[in-house]
């Protein structure tokens, strides 16, 4: 892999891989460094197709020893501190060779298990190299999504990738952050990393290293809004911002766009199952998006999105208790429980078939009434979900973060009203809980209550 790194690479020798406020590392110290780091592993015993859990950021050490692991043909099973911590368990399970600490230099290295036994040993052919991640685990416990790597890396190498100085916002253990890393690499970028995922962290990191994409979630916008930092820092190098992950509310974009009017905004579009596919929306202040490229073919059942991708998951392993058990995916398509609506060629997202809130049998879709909410005046930032009721099934509950000056007491009032005059009476919150900040996950995404 190293050497088809360095061929599709769109980088000089001395042009920057890699800056934080310490650090700048130019390409040619980065093969340099990834030598060595090939070197190092192979000193420890870890082979190719060996499987191989990385602790790591994205810091320059962490960088270096993902791709490593890549380049050497192993099975990479990457975890933040945070992750490995609440998944420590489910991961061991998978019988992992070695786990490697790359957090800092020097890293350390032990072996954890035996993979001949595990799971997995039986899914890769020799000399194919493997992807694990986990999903969040937010409808149930978490799941190891194993994929085989170089369908991953073949729709980069096809690509017309672009020079990016970007920040990878998306986490060590994200497909999404995998994804970002590659492009940027591929395109022969320039990586900005940030220790802290604060609002002001990000945006001074845009403003001192001159970022061009800024990949993050719906949510971060809404802080970005809420925070008004935008007004602090210059955000005048930003060509794109893009967003994905969870689904985008109309008001917030719009307000985006009409503040930062000269930056292109993309919805993306991706899960831990399939990878992330390509997307063009169709205007920048509207979440009509298109899936394209890639040989990604898509079709609509019962209001849900099936997709037919060649980056496809090899399959999944489901835990019961202490055992791991591997599912592969055979199908021809794949199910995303992405509930959409449909123009053209354009799909519009609506949320997850879990978020969906029942009322008397009436669908409620939170995203929808999180929009509602926004136009008033007094709505900072809003999420919405469903609590059960014994008489309708549930009902709708909102937790609004108020704007500053807004009391309460006065605001609920018109709050209340203005949904009576904009929503469908069973769409109306029925319970509105004010508070200080909305609730948001270590991936920056809201923190919706499961059927409270």
């Amino acid at each position: 892999m190293m050497d088809g790194i360095k061929k599709l690479c769109k980088s000089n020798a001395s042009d920057q891989f890699y800056v934080d406020d310490g650090t700048e590392i130019t390409y040619a110290e980065f093969f340099i460094r990834l030598e060595e780091c090939l070197d190092q592993i192979a000193a420890q015993g870890v082979e190719s197709a060996s499987a191989v859990v990385v602790k790591g950021e994205f810091a320059f050490d962490s960088i270096v020893m993902l791709i490593a692991l890549v380049a050497n043909g192993n099975i990479v099973i990457p975890h933040t501190p945070n992750s490995y911590k609440k998944l420590e368990a489910e991961t061991l399970l998978l019988e992992p060779d070695f786990l490697i600490d790359a957090t800092r230099a020097p890293f350390t290295c032990k072996r954890v298990g035996n993979f001949k036994k595990s799971c997995l040993a039986d899914q890769f052919e020799a000399g194919e190299r493997g992807l694990v991640v986990f999903t969040s685990g937010s409808t149930g416990r978490p799941k190891a999504i194993v994929h085989k790597v170089d369908p991953l890396l073949e729709k980069f190498a096809a690509r017309d990738n672009k020079k990016l100085r970007a920040i990878p916002f998306l986490l060590f253990d994200h497909m999404g952050g995998f994804n970002t890393i590659l492009s940027i690499l591929y395109g022969g970028g320039c990586i900005v990393h940030r220790h802290e995922r604060s609002v002001d962290s990000i945006c001074a990191a845009i403003e001192n290293f001159k970022v061009t994409l800024l990949p993050t979630t719906p949510t971060f916008l809404a802080m970005l809004l809420v925070s008004e930092a935008w007004k602090r820092y210059d955000l005048s190098s930003l060509r794109m911002i893009t967003y994905g992950t969870e689904v985008m509310n109309e008001v917030i974009l719009k307000k985006m766009v009409s503040l930062l009017p000269k930056i292109r905004f993309k919805q993306t579009y991706g899960l831990s199952e399939v990878g992330v596919v390509m997307t063009s929306s169709r205007d920048n202040d509207t979440t009509w998006v298109k899936l394209s490229g890639d040989g990604i073919e898509t079709k609509i059942v019962d209001e849900i999105l099936w997709l037919k991708v060649k980056s496809a998951m090899l399959g999944r392993v489901i835990y019961q208790d202490n055992q791991a058990q591997f599912e592969p995916h055979q199908a021809e398509w794949f199910c995303t429980n992405d509930l959409v609506e449909v123009d053209g060629e354009y799909l519009k997202f609506c949320g997850r078939d879990s978020d969906i809130i029942n009322v008397s049998g009436l669908k409620v879709y939170p995203g929808e009434i999180e929009n509602c909410l926004l136009e008033c005046d007094h709505v900072a930032n809003a999420t919405v979900y469903g609590k059960a009721n014994p008489l309708v099934g549930q009902i709708v509950v909102a937790e609004i973060e108020l704007k500053p000056g807004s009391q309460a007491t006065s605001a609920k009032p018109t709050i209340q009203q203005h949904c009576r005059k904009h929503l469908e009476r069973f769409k109306a919150p029925r319970e509105i809980i004010f508070v200080d900040q909305i609730s948001v996950s270590d991936r920056l995404k809201k923190s919706r209550k499961q059927n409270a």
